[in-house]
């Protein structure tokens, strides 16, 4: 955990006085002074009625919806602007790939190699180019025998219309793969999205829900799926993709006595025969089916979020009210999964506005990162972790008189920024630190999405990387239409007002209760801390960008979209005194402990990540319990620090989970980023924890794609942890 000033010792401060002196003068001439917030609060738009409070709206759309950007009416339009403006800028970048290697010999696998040595091979692809791909690709794809959509009024008949229009994707996240989907769109047609880490079953489930005729695959994957092909009546054609493909490399055929109904193509041949094909394009129109997007989900069948052009649109309309992009300015590392809706969603938009996307492998980002010295930078809430998490080993490696530069610094600079001020000297010493991590001293800003991020990491991000950090929250059903903060308000802990292309109204859950026992009504003046709210409730969306449904599951869309035409988010939140949402709290990880007390799952994990011995965490509480417990990946080095100063004696960190000692220091860290947090009584009594000292939780084996928890894969893998939690706590599971 970062210090506090009156932490740190008197005469050290009195070193550093002539850097703070300047910093604040500095700070008084140069700050702008504080925007009133209250032209950001949101409005009531309509009544309440006795289950839920008025529907409140961003004060930029009080009696319309925007949702239209820039006079585009579909994905398509926008993308065709991005390249009719911008011709000769590179618009997607990447470096060259080598192939596989292992490192050392005592490594159990290969690894990536690329070529970044020399930038001068980094593969380049400018926006003329990427338009002529996109067409192109649209128009192989018709030769290889698809077709535009069927007309249809609603999402009824959509689901009822057969024909050659679906195209799966399941690939990494690349350049091969926006191109596809583009091209796709640029003749009418339906792409369905599948997550790298869903697996095969997942996708045979979206080719025949979707009734798909092609699969865009990885052609290091083509064989597996061919081989699969009879379970996948509608599939005629398999698209290889040539991301990451060595020159050297084939791509797999089958054997030539073999008649099967699937032809392999690879996606540098469907660009080839759009060359040469007479089709034109065939725009679609913004009540077309753009996007069936399947969501990872921890548990059960995926499902299938049917999103029109209008939806994106006015997502992405909604989106960029807060926040400034610069045209043909910005450049954006694209990591994060495509088949999910917040990469999606900020690939479109940068595209559009010119920027230059440059196409990384996830676990590849601390090296290209400040090779390709993004603008902006985007990533869910753990991704921000990993960068403090790296970045404070550094420092605990680091001379004494770095680290503590760095604490004295830290400290004075979150402090100043609390006082909504800024640190112009201290800054010249953190921008050394954004240029090895981003490659400038400072990016345009940085957003957060998909969970909840804690606010010591917002504030420490903020201050370490100088730039502003704006935090999100939407869902794939609202193609990221939701709230989001603007650059210029910093507060922790909010997700913004809402967006103009959507009103949110709160809806009153008197069953679940707070952590001073109070039921979440939308009457509610006052939050669990007392703090004044516009009432409180499960978050409820409507607008242009909420989708219509789920694809082919009446039930689950009946489930969570209601008669009046609002989702049903799921989150509970509060309106603060000034408009904006704060997330409080999710009704499916409010859970019940034996002692009918429900305490918040997804608050704890917020609040104990802060722990320093600890990589990533999850929760357990059920009905079995009388107080929570926790499984957590350990960060070794600080755990075996700990015990070596402590007089613990061990011969490996592997030792250290079965000593009772560790495991109540971790704990005891615990506890104390849940008070710094605010949790409640319940939520402090967490009572034991099971340690991991050799497994790191990864997307596909403890994560989904989009780097949230899969409960059930932890369960799965740390079994045998869990039972002797259990165990030595005298509790006996039910189920």
């Amino acid at each position: 955990m970062p210090k506090k000033l009156e932490d740190i010792d008197k005469w050290v401060l009195v070193l550093f006085f002539p850097i703070f002196v300047l910093d604040y003068i500095l700070s008084l001439i140069l700050t702008p002074p504080k925007q009133d917030l209250s032209e950001k609060k949101s409005v009531a738009v309509g009544d309440a009625t006795e289950t839920h409070g008025a529907p409140r709206r961003n004060p930029a759309s009080p009696n319309e919806f925007i949702s239209i950007l820039m006079g585009n009416t579909t994905v398509y339009e926008m993308i065709q602007m991005g390249v009719k403006k911008n011709g000769d800028r590179v618009a997607m970048k990447h470096f060259q790939f080598l192939g596989m290697k292992k490192l050392k010999e005592t490594d159990r696998f290969p690894s990536k190699i690329f070529n970044y040595d020399d930038p001068d091979t980094m593969v380049q692809v400018t926006y003329k180019q990427l338009g002529e791909n996109l067409t192109n690709f649209g128009k192989g794809l018709r030769e290889i025998g698809m077709e535009p959509q069927p007309p249809h009024s609603n999402q009824e008949e959509f689901e009822k219309a057969t024909g050659k229009f679906s195209l799966v994707i399941f690939e990494d996240t690349c350049k091969e793969w926006t191109t596809a989907m583009q091209g796709a769109m640029a003749q009418s047609m339906v792409v369905a999205t599948c997550y790298a880490t869903l697996g095969h079953d997942a996708v045979v489930g979206a080719v025949n829900e979707t009734q798909a005729s092609t699969l865009f695959v990885n052609w290091k994957q083509v064989e597996s799926f061919y081989k699969v092909a009879d379970s996948m009546p509608t599939l005629t054609t398999i698209i290889a993709s040539t991301h990451e493909m060595p020159k050297d490399a084939k791509i797999w055929s089958p054997p030539e006595d073999d008649n099967g109904k699937v032809q392999i193509v690879s996606y540098l041949d469907v660009i080839e025969k759009g060359k040469t094909s007479e089709y034109e394009a065939t725009p679609p129109k913004p009540s077309d089916i753009a996007v069936i997007m399947y969501t990872s989900g921890s548990t059960g069948k995926p499902k299938g979020v049917v999103m029109k052009h209008s939806n994106l649109v006015a997502g992405l309309a909604g989106m960029v009210t807060n926040v400034h992009v610069r045209e043909s300015q910005e450049t954006f590392v694209s990591y994060l999964p495509l088949a999910h809706i917040l990469a999606l969603q900020v690939e479109t938009i940068l595209l559009t506005m010119g920027a230059t996307l440059c196409y990384t492998d996830a676990r590849q980002i601390a090296k290209t990162m400040p090779l390709f010295s993004p603008t902006i930078f985007v990533g869910v809430p753990k991704v921000w972790e990993l960068l403090q998490g790296g970045l404070q080993k550094q420092m605990d490696k680091a001379p004494a008189a770095l680290k503590t530069v760095f604490d004295v610094l830290l400290a004075w600079k979150m402090d100043m920024l609390k006082k909504d001020m800024d640190t112009p000297v201290s800054n010249k010493f953190f921008g050394v630190i954004s240029t090895k991590v981003f490659g400038r001293d400072r990016i345009e800003f940085g957003v957060t999405g998909g969970g909840p991020m804690s606010a010591s990491l917002q504030l420490f991000c903020r201050a370490v990387f100088n730039c502003p950090i704006i935090q999100g929250y939407a869902l794939t059903e609202t193609c990221a239409g939701g709230c989001f903060q603007a650059t210029s308000d910093q507060r922790s802990g909010i997700v913004g007002p809402p967006m103009p292309c959507v009103e949110i109204i709160l809806q009153s859950e008197p069953e679940f209760k707070d952590s001073g026992g109070l039921p979440y009504l939308h009457t509610d003046t006052k939050g669990a801390k007392g703090e004044a709210v516009i009432g409180r409730g499960e978050i409820c969306f409507r607008g242009p960008s909420i989708t219509a449904g789920y694809y082919k599951n009446k039930e689950k869309t009946a489930e969570d979209y209601d008669a009046d035409g609002f989702f049903h988010t799921g989150d509970i939140g509060q309106f603060t005194a000034d408009g904006a949402i704060q997330i409080v709290d999710r009704k499916k990880n409010l859970v019940k402990l034996k002692g009918g007390e429900y305490v918040a799952v997804e608050a704890m994990e917020t609040a104990f990540a802060t722990s320093p011995y600890v990589t990533n965490l999850c929760v357990i509480a059920n009905g079995d319990l009388d107080g929570p417990l926790a499984i957590a990946c350990t960060d070794n080095q600080a755990l075996e620090k700990w015990a070596t100063e402590s007089g613990i004696k061990f011969d490996s960190v592997n030792e250290l989970p079965d000593k009772p000692e560790v495991r109540k220091e971790v704990v005891r860290s615990f506890v104390a980023g849940g008070k710094e947090a605010g949790l409640g009584k319940l939520e402090l009594r967490i009572k034991d924890c099971a340690l991991i000292t050799d497994v790191i939780w990864m997307p596909g084996n403890g994560l989904t794609a989009s780097m949230k928890l899969d409960r059930k894969k932890i369960y799965d893998i740390h079994d045998k942890e869990l039972n002797e939690m259990y165990k030595r706590n005298g509790v006996t599971i039910s189920s």
